[in-house]
Protein backbone atom coordinates (compact mmCIF):
# COMPACT_ATOMS: atom_id res chain seq x y z
CA UNK A 1 0.00 0.00 0.00
CA UNK A 2 1.32 3.28 -0.55
CA UNK A 3 1.27 6.36 1.59
CA UNK A 4 0.95 9.37 0.51
CA UNK A 5 4.20 11.53 1.58
CA UNK A 6 4.14 14.54 3.81
CA UNK A 7 6.38 17.84 3.77
CA UNK A 8 8.95 16.38 5.85
CA UNK A 9 9.51 13.34 3.71
CA UNK A 10 9.50 15.33 0.33
CA UNK A 11 12.24 17.14 2.29
CA UNK A 12 14.26 14.32 2.95
CA UNK A 13 14.01 12.24 -0.53
CA UNK A 14 14.51 15.46 -2.62
CA UNK A 15 17.45 16.06 -0.49
CA UNK A 16 18.80 12.33 -0.78
CA UNK A 17 17.89 12.18 -4.76
CA UNK A 18 18.31 15.82 -5.85
CA UNK A 19 17.37 15.39 -8.93
CA UNK A 20 16.39 18.04 -11.85
CA UNK A 21 13.01 16.19 -11.54
CA UNK A 22 9.81 17.50 -10.31
CA UNK A 23 6.64 16.03 -8.40
CA UNK A 24 3.62 14.81 -10.37
CA UNK A 25 0.54 16.68 -9.47
CA UNK A 26 -1.72 13.59 -9.23
CA UNK A 27 -2.01 9.94 -10.06
CA UNK A 28 -0.31 6.99 -8.36
CA UNK A 29 3.28 5.54 -8.49
CA UNK A 30 3.70 2.61 -11.26
CA UNK A 31 6.30 0.76 -13.15
CA UNK A 32 6.08 -0.13 -16.86
CA UNK A 33 7.92 -2.89 -18.84
CA UNK A 34 9.20 0.07 -20.86
CA UNK A 35 11.92 1.21 -18.49
CA UNK A 36 15.33 0.05 -19.48
CA UNK A 37 16.40 -0.22 -15.58
CA UNK A 38 14.05 0.23 -12.43
CA UNK A 39 14.79 -0.67 -9.14
CA UNK A 40 12.38 -3.27 -7.49
CA UNK A 41 9.31 -2.35 -5.60
CA UNK A 42 8.63 -1.99 -1.83
CA UNK A 43 6.70 -3.68 0.24
CA UNK A 44 3.32 -3.09 2.09
CA UNK A 45 3.39 -0.18 4.21
CA UNK A 46 6.72 1.40 2.81
CA UNK A 47 6.18 5.01 1.42
CA UNK A 48 7.33 4.35 -2.09
CA UNK A 49 8.53 7.09 -4.10
CA UNK A 50 8.58 6.46 -8.30
CA UNK A 51 11.36 8.27 -9.96
CA UNK A 52 11.73 8.12 -14.10
CA UNK A 53 14.73 9.46 -15.76
CA UNK A 54 16.18 9.43 -19.42
CA UNK A 55 19.54 9.58 -17.53
CA UNK A 56 20.97 6.03 -18.53
CA UNK A 57 24.88 7.67 -18.42
CA UNK A 58 23.82 7.79 -14.11
CA UNK A 59 22.66 4.56 -13.81
CA UNK A 60 25.65 2.88 -12.47
CA UNK A 61 26.73 5.43 -10.07
CA UNK A 62 22.80 6.32 -9.13
CA UNK A 63 21.13 2.98 -8.64
CA UNK A 64 23.76 1.28 -5.61
CA UNK A 65 23.35 4.56 -4.24
CA UNK A 66 19.51 4.24 -4.45
CA UNK A 67 20.12 0.68 -3.39
CA UNK A 68 21.81 1.65 0.14
CA UNK A 69 19.59 4.76 0.83
CA UNK A 70 16.49 1.93 0.56
CA UNK A 71 17.37 -0.73 2.48
CA UNK A 72 19.03 1.82 5.34
CA UNK A 73 16.77 5.06 5.50
CA UNK A 74 15.07 5.02 8.77
CA UNK A 75 11.91 6.92 7.96
CA UNK A 76 10.05 3.37 5.50
CA UNK A 77 11.01 5.49 2.54
CA UNK A 78 11.28 3.04 -0.80
CA UNK A 79 12.90 5.14 -4.25
CA UNK A 80 11.15 3.19 -6.90
CA UNK A 81 13.86 4.29 -9.96
CA UNK A 82 13.52 3.83 -13.59
CA UNK A 83 15.36 4.72 -16.38
CA UNK A 84 13.88 5.32 -19.83
CA UNK A 85 15.63 4.70 -23.25
CA UNK A 86 12.73 6.33 -25.62
CA UNK A 87 9.77 7.92 -26.05
CA UNK A 88 9.93 9.47 -22.59
CA UNK A 89 7.78 12.02 -23.50
CA UNK A 90 4.96 9.90 -25.11
CA UNK A 91 5.64 7.63 -21.97
CA UNK A 92 4.86 10.35 -18.83
CA UNK A 93 1.69 11.49 -21.48
CA UNK A 94 0.40 7.53 -21.39
CA UNK A 95 0.92 7.41 -17.46
CA UNK A 96 -0.93 10.40 -16.97
CA UNK A 97 -4.03 9.24 -18.61
CA UNK A 98 -3.62 6.16 -17.30
CA UNK A 99 -3.35 7.51 -13.98
CA UNK A 100 -0.02 5.56 -13.07
CA UNK A 101 1.89 8.70 -13.39
CA UNK A 102 5.43 8.96 -11.26
CA UNK A 103 5.94 10.75 -8.44
CA UNK A 104 8.91 12.31 -9.55
CA UNK A 105 10.39 12.98 -12.88
CA UNK A 106 12.58 14.67 -15.40
CA UNK A 107 11.53 17.52 -17.51
CA UNK A 108 14.19 16.91 -20.07
CA UNK A 109 13.02 15.94 -23.55
CA UNK A 110 9.27 16.64 -22.26
CA UNK A 111 6.84 19.39 -23.15
CA UNK A 112 7.93 23.39 -22.51
CA UNK A 113 7.30 23.97 -18.86
CA UNK A 114 4.33 26.08 -19.13
CA UNK A 115 2.55 23.27 -21.27
CA UNK A 116 2.99 20.55 -18.88
CA UNK A 117 1.78 23.44 -15.98
CA UNK A 118 -0.98 25.19 -17.50
CA UNK A 119 -2.29 22.92 -20.11
CA UNK A 120 -1.64 19.52 -18.70
CA UNK A 121 -1.43 20.36 -15.50
CA UNK A 122 1.08 17.54 -14.83
CA UNK A 123 3.55 18.88 -11.79
CA UNK A 124 3.35 20.21 -8.40
CA UNK A 125 4.15 23.79 -7.01
CA UNK A 126 7.04 22.48 -4.67
CA UNK A 127 7.65 26.23 -3.23
CA UNK A 128 4.86 25.57 -0.46
CA UNK A 129 7.05 22.71 0.50
CA UNK A 130 11.09 25.04 0.38
CA UNK A 131 11.70 26.49 3.53
CA UNK A 132 14.26 29.39 2.69
CA UNK A 133 17.12 27.28 4.28
CA UNK A 134 16.18 24.69 2.15
CA UNK A 135 16.35 26.97 -1.39
CA UNK A 136 19.47 28.76 0.13
CA UNK A 137 21.12 25.15 -0.65
CA UNK A 138 21.27 26.10 -4.51
CA UNK A 139 23.19 28.86 -6.44
CA UNK A 140 21.83 32.21 -7.08
CA UNK A 141 19.95 32.11 -10.59
CA UNK A 142 18.80 28.47 -9.86
CA UNK A 143 15.49 29.20 -10.77
CA UNK A 144 14.85 30.44 -14.28
CA UNK A 145 11.07 31.30 -15.71
CA UNK A 146 10.30 28.52 -18.18
CA UNK A 147 13.27 26.55 -17.18
CA UNK A 148 12.34 25.06 -13.73
CA UNK A 149 9.97 27.81 -12.69
CA UNK A 150 6.66 29.35 -13.96
CA UNK A 151 4.75 32.42 -12.77
CA UNK A 152 5.49 32.36 -8.75
CA UNK A 153 5.95 28.48 -8.57
CA UNK A 154 8.94 26.29 -8.44
CA UNK A 155 8.15 23.03 -10.54
CA UNK A 156 12.08 21.23 -10.39
CA UNK A 157 15.27 21.27 -8.62
CA UNK A 158 18.41 21.51 -10.09
CA UNK A 159 20.99 18.77 -9.01
CA UNK A 160 23.94 18.67 -11.90
CA UNK A 161 25.90 21.54 -13.94
CA UNK A 162 27.44 19.58 -17.57
CA UNK A 163 31.37 21.21 -18.03
CA UNK A 164 31.56 20.97 -22.64
CA UNK A 165 35.62 19.58 -22.58
CA UNK A 166 38.29 19.41 -26.18
CA UNK A 167 39.61 16.45 -26.12
CA UNK A 168 43.30 16.02 -27.54
CA UNK A 169 45.82 14.02 -29.20
CA UNK A 170 49.01 15.41 -27.62
CA UNK A 171 50.79 12.98 -29.98
CA UNK A 172 49.89 14.18 -33.36
CA UNK A 173 50.21 17.14 -32.50
CA UNK A 174 53.66 17.55 -31.67
CA UNK A 175 53.91 15.97 -34.83
CA UNK A 176 53.19 19.39 -36.37
CA UNK A 177 54.74 21.50 -33.42
CA UNK A 178 52.36 22.38 -31.51
CA UNK A 179 52.98 22.34 -27.74
CA UNK A 180 49.80 22.87 -26.11
CA UNK A 181 46.07 22.55 -26.65
CA UNK A 182 44.51 26.04 -27.88
CA UNK A 183 42.75 28.02 -25.82
CA UNK A 184 40.81 29.96 -27.67
CA UNK A 185 38.05 28.90 -30.83
CA UNK A 186 40.08 30.84 -33.02
CA UNK A 187 43.30 28.94 -32.32
CA UNK A 188 41.73 25.69 -32.59
CA UNK A 189 40.59 26.52 -36.10
CA UNK A 190 44.13 27.69 -37.01
CA UNK A 191 45.61 24.30 -35.02
CA UNK A 192 43.07 21.82 -36.40
CA UNK A 193 43.78 23.37 -40.37
CA UNK A 194 47.64 22.82 -39.84
CA UNK A 195 47.22 19.41 -38.71
CA UNK A 196 44.73 18.67 -42.10
CA UNK A 197 47.47 20.14 -43.79
CA UNK A 198 50.45 18.29 -42.85
CA UNK A 199 49.08 15.12 -41.81
CA UNK A 200 45.27 14.44 -44.07
CA UNK A 201 47.54 12.32 -46.59
CA UNK A 202 47.76 10.03 -43.83
CA UNK A 203 43.91 10.08 -42.85
CA UNK A 204 44.36 12.29 -40.32
CA UNK A 205 42.71 15.82 -40.10
CA UNK A 206 42.41 18.09 -37.14
CA UNK A 207 39.00 18.42 -35.88
CA UNK A 208 35.63 15.66 -35.26
CA UNK A 209 32.67 16.27 -33.33
CA UNK A 210 29.62 14.18 -32.43
CA UNK A 211 27.10 16.48 -34.39
CA UNK A 212 24.82 13.64 -35.56
CA UNK A 213 22.05 15.44 -33.55
CA UNK A 214 21.67 18.80 -34.07
CA UNK A 215 20.43 19.89 -31.11
CA UNK A 216 23.81 18.14 -29.52
CA UNK A 217 25.90 19.94 -32.37
CA UNK A 218 24.32 23.18 -30.85
CA UNK A 219 24.08 22.55 -26.88
CA UNK A 220 27.03 20.74 -26.64
CA UNK A 221 30.01 22.76 -28.83
CA UNK A 222 28.75 26.51 -29.93
CA UNK A 223 26.53 26.94 -27.17
CA UNK A 224 29.05 26.47 -24.49
CA UNK A 225 31.48 28.30 -26.27
CA UNK A 226 29.35 31.52 -26.97
CA UNK A 227 28.37 31.63 -23.44
CA UNK A 228 32.05 31.63 -22.05
CA UNK A 229 32.92 34.29 -24.47
CA UNK A 230 30.09 36.04 -22.54
CA UNK A 231 27.10 35.69 -24.92
CA UNK A 232 23.77 35.49 -24.54
CA UNK A 233 22.42 31.86 -23.07
CA UNK A 234 20.67 29.77 -26.19
CA UNK A 235 19.84 33.32 -27.73
CA UNK A 236 18.00 34.84 -24.86
CA UNK A 237 19.10 37.63 -23.29
CA UNK A 238 17.60 37.23 -19.48
CA UNK A 239 18.46 40.78 -18.27
CA UNK A 240 16.07 42.58 -20.52
CA UNK A 241 14.04 40.06 -21.54
CA UNK A 242 14.53 39.71 -25.57
CA UNK A 243 16.29 37.39 -28.28
CA UNK A 244 19.33 38.19 -29.35
CA UNK A 245 21.93 35.75 -31.23
CA UNK A 246 24.14 38.47 -32.22
CA UNK A 247 26.99 36.62 -30.03
CA UNK A 248 26.76 33.42 -32.39
CA UNK A 249 28.14 35.10 -35.62
CA UNK A 250 31.92 34.91 -35.02
CA UNK A 251 31.57 31.17 -33.54
CA UNK A 252 29.62 30.08 -36.30
CA UNK A 253 31.78 31.77 -39.05
CA UNK A 254 34.85 29.92 -36.87
CA UNK A 255 32.99 26.45 -36.86
CA UNK A 256 31.85 26.96 -40.66
CA UNK A 257 35.45 27.57 -42.04
CA UNK A 258 36.16 24.10 -40.29
CA UNK A 259 33.53 22.14 -41.50
CA UNK A 260 32.93 24.03 -45.06
CA UNK A 261 36.94 24.00 -45.94
CA UNK A 262 37.77 20.23 -45.79
CA UNK A 263 39.90 21.17 -42.36
CA UNK A 264 37.66 18.57 -40.53
CA UNK A 265 37.32 14.62 -40.49
CA UNK A 266 35.31 14.15 -43.65
CA UNK A 267 31.66 12.94 -42.40
CA UNK A 268 32.59 13.49 -39.07
CA UNK A 269 29.00 15.93 -38.92
CA UNK A 270 27.05 12.91 -38.97
CA UNK A 271 28.82 11.03 -35.94
CA UNK A 272 27.67 10.55 -32.84
CA UNK A 273 30.37 10.57 -29.69
CA UNK A 274 30.81 6.37 -29.83
CA UNK A 275 32.35 6.29 -33.20
CA UNK A 276 34.51 10.06 -32.38
CA UNK A 277 36.20 8.54 -29.80
CA UNK A 278 37.77 5.46 -30.78
CA UNK A 279 39.13 7.62 -33.54
CA UNK A 280 41.12 9.71 -30.95
CA UNK A 281 42.88 6.69 -29.29
CA UNK A 282 43.61 5.15 -32.78
CA UNK A 283 45.30 8.70 -33.46
CA UNK A 284 43.27 9.48 -36.10
CA UNK A 285 42.15 12.88 -35.24
CA UNK A 286 43.75 15.29 -32.64
CA UNK A 287 40.88 16.36 -31.29
CA UNK A 288 36.96 16.16 -30.65
CA UNK A 289 35.15 18.75 -29.50
CA UNK A 290 32.05 16.93 -27.78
Amino acid sequence: MKKKINRRDFLKVMGVVGMTASLAACGDSGSSSAAASSTAGGDDGVITISYWTTDRHDQAYLTPLIEEYNKTNPDNIYIDYQVYADNYSQMLDLAFSTDTAPDVFKLSGTDPLEVQVDEKKMLLDLSPYMTEEYKARFWDGAFVQGINSWGDGIYSLPFTASACRLFYNQDLLDRVGISAPPKTLKELVDDATLVTKQLSSEGIYGIAGNYKSAMSAVMRSIDPVVQVSGGTCYGFDFKNGKYDFSSYREVLQLFREMYSTGVAFPGSESLDIDPCAPSLRQATLPSISP
